[in-house]
């Protein structure tokens, strides 16, 4: 079969009274339902494209072929019937009836990965085997429209080639897209990356195309940077990303492929974008690479989780879900990392509401954190946290999770919001009042007044001094 293709391509270019009839049929096998025919016969088609008039009714023949996919169902008789009479309407002087498609036994090409024409590296295989596609390929195998691989690949690949040497023909190709059935928009995107790789960076209407696409063509759109984000077109389609997610809010997703192409500042840009997803499951999977310390990241872990508690503006539960992804993974998020954290937050000029909150459960997680969480809750009181409720709660709320010397950080709090606290939590009055009755009478009368009448205004009573060790040191004068 193949050195009867050879014949054909040697007529078209030779023999010019047989021209016409010798391109039909040799573009009748660009569409054959065969892969091993089909590809060779694409091989020697795209040759002609796009500076020939030979290659005029190559792409005239492509473009019908291809628009037979916007059909809702399988047209009758299956797609080659469909195809014959798509090119007798396009090629008037071209009769395709009687000829024959040998080597049918090469059906067993269907199931190949790869082409044969793959080898001239432009009209690559389009069937990248990995999971995502089988997934695809399942589902449409069970479509009511008819459409699958079998039926739709025979119409799209030979635009599919043409497309990676006349790049201006990509529109059409979106256009379409945008028109079919689910069915065949699965086997689109299943099989796009070849070409798409094989256009590469040169290709500027792919990166137009990324910033620009409707809504209807977004799922194609992301296979497209997928694929570009496997060559060297990875910088230049970055920017275009970027834009689209931060300005159009789309899928943050997008990001995945380009993260090394992204700078610090590209992240902080990007944070509300990827903690507002559309859905929990694309933040979370953003922000888990992001912080995935084994490959290229512009952000440090610790440094990612800083920069999420600094987003105040953003809507506090999907704020609070977005920390908790990056806690919640304990094998990047361990002591050492939450540890950084929680002392990068605290040098915060202005201490971000969520601070807290995040201190309790870093303690929770990791006891061994207390000393240093004690040496925090101190640093925090000379910037008047007890001013804003939410982090004065937070503070009270992490005092009580010190096991113990509570008092040390408390009596460091001004005289009225000591007595807030000690109304508001009862084991930190209780750690104060034991804190006071370790200390000898005269001590605590000449130093601690305020606060022994202070604790008796809230009901304890202060008489018995208990004859233990003097705990002086640890009680600090507010």
């Amino acid at each position: 079969m193949r050195l009867g293709i050879y014949v054909l391509r040697d007529i078209i270019d030779q023999r010019e009274p047989f021209r016409a009839r010798a391109l039909g049929a040799l573009l009748s096998y660009c569409a054959d339902a065969s892969r091993g025919i089909r590809s060779a016969a694409i091989v020697q088609a795209r040759k002609w494209s796009p500076e020939s008039t030979v290659g005029e009714s190559v792409e005239r023949f492509a473009t019908s072929c291809l628009e037979l996919v916007t059909a809702e169902r399988l047209p009758v008789g299956g797609p080659a019937v469909a195809l014959g009479v798509a090119q007798k309407e396009e090629e008037g002087d071209v009769d395709m009836e009687g000829e024959e498609h040998e080597g049918e036994h090469d059906g067993e090409h269907e199931g190949n990965g790869e082409h044969e024409h793959e080898q001239d590296g432009e009209h690559e295989g389009d069937h990248e085997e990995n999971h995502e596609n089988h997934e695809e390929n399942e589902a449409i195998e069970a479509s009511a429209d008819g459409w699958t691989d079998a039926t739709a690949l025979p119409c799209v690949e030979l635009y599919f080639s043409l497309c990676a040497r006349k790049h201006s023909l990509f529109p059409g190709l979106v256009s379409v897209y945008e028109r079919s059935c689910a069915s065949v928009q699965t086997v689109m995107r299943t099989h796009i990356a070849g070409m798409v790789r094989a256009m590469g960076a040169s290709a500027t209407v792919l990166v137009d195309f990324v910033r620009n696409f409707t809504p209807a063509a977004e799922p194609l759109a992301l296979k497209v940077v997928l694929a570009l984000s496997e060559t060297s077109a990875v910088a230049a389609i970055a920017p275009a990303v970027r834009s689209v997610v931060e300005e159009r809010g789309i899928d943050p997703r997008f990001l995945l492929p380009v993260i090394p192409a992204l700078t610090r500042s590209d992240i902080v840009a990007l944070l509300p974008s990827i903690v507002l997803a559309s859905t929990p499951a694309a933040t979370s999977e953003v922000l888990t690479r992001l912080a995935d310390p084994t490959r290229s990241s512009p952000v440090r872990p610790d440094e990612l989780l800083v920069l999420l508690h600094q987003q105040e503006a953003l809507d506090k539960r999907r704020l609070v879900q977005a920390t908790q992804v990056c806690i919640a993974n304990r094998a990047v998020y361990t002591q050492e990392v939450m540890a950084a954290v929680l002392k990068q937050l605290v040098q915060l000029n202005t201490v971000p509401t969520l601070t807290l909150r995040t201190a309790i459960v870093s303690l929770e997680a990791f006891p061994p954190l207390e000393p240093l969480m004690r040496d925090l809750l101190i640093r925090l009181v000379p910037k008047r946290v007890y001013e804003s409720k939410i982090l004065f709660d937070g503070f009270i709320k992490c005092a009580e999770k010190l096991r113990a010397d509570s008092a040390s950080v408390t009596l460091r709090l001004p005289q009225e919001y000591l007595e807030e606290a000690l109304k508001k939590s009862a084991k930190l009055k209780d750690d104060v009042a034991q804190a006071m009755l370790r200390l000898p009478a005269t001590e605590r009368a000449a130093r601690f007044d305020h606060i022994v009448k202070m604790l008796e205004r809230l009901g304890v009573k202060m008489e018995a001094e208990q004859p233990a060790e003097v705990a002086s040191e640890q009680v600090e004068q507010q």
